[in-house]
């Protein structure tokens, strides 16, 4: 135990963030493809383990660094976006808080698909728009790719088995 947390510490934290950080650039060193075509989208789930990531002993400056990884991956695939493309293509990441596990880079390769996206107002799903004085990227210090714009919704989840209640912050291609 950490004397001063209390808290078990993770063993090899460093490894598995390089891990991680190495597998999030491989996955984005290309710009993608519809995962199936016409769907209008691609996403990638983050290649981290969720028992490492979301765990209670794992330091918030490791949390910082996962966001700002995802963050310039979601910059990096921007920057490979083709310019001649005749589609409005979107790069847009999310940010699941408390659970990071949850976060994932989505590239959305038309309005359509992407207008409807953000319209979560059921009785299973719902998000809230935060109020405008919040600013993750400000809380956080983080350093956002040039361009990127961000979102941060209050979102409940609700069904016969399970119930959860967080925050998700979208960064990218929003406006």
């Amino acid at each position: 135990m950490n004397g001063l947390t209390g808290k078990k510490k993770i063993r090899g934290a460093r490894r598995k963030m390089t891990g991680f950080i190495s597998r999030l650039m491989s996955e984005t060193e290309r710009f993608p493809e519809e995962d199936r075509p016409g769907c209008g989208y691609w996403h990638l789930h983050m290649p981290v383990s969720k028992l490492f990531i979301d765990s209670t002993s794992t330091p918030l400056s490791t949390r910082h660094v996962f966001i700002q990884a995802v963050l310039d991956a979601a910059g990096k695939l921007r920057d490979l976006k083709s310019t001649d493309e005749k589609r409005k293509i979107r790069i847009v990441t999310s940010i699941s808080l408390p659970c990071l596990f949850d976060s994932q880079i989505t590239v959305f390769f038309d309005d359509k698909y992407f207008s409807t996206f953000f319209d979560r107002d059921s009785s299973e799903q719902r998000w809230t728009a935060l109020p405008a004085n919040r600013d993750l990227q400000k809380e956080l210090s983080l350093k956002m790719p040039e361009g990127l714009q961000q979102k941060g919704f209050h979102e409940s989840v609700s069904d016969e088995d399970y119930s959860f209640e967080g925050e998700v912050w979208f960064f990218g291609e929003l406006a």
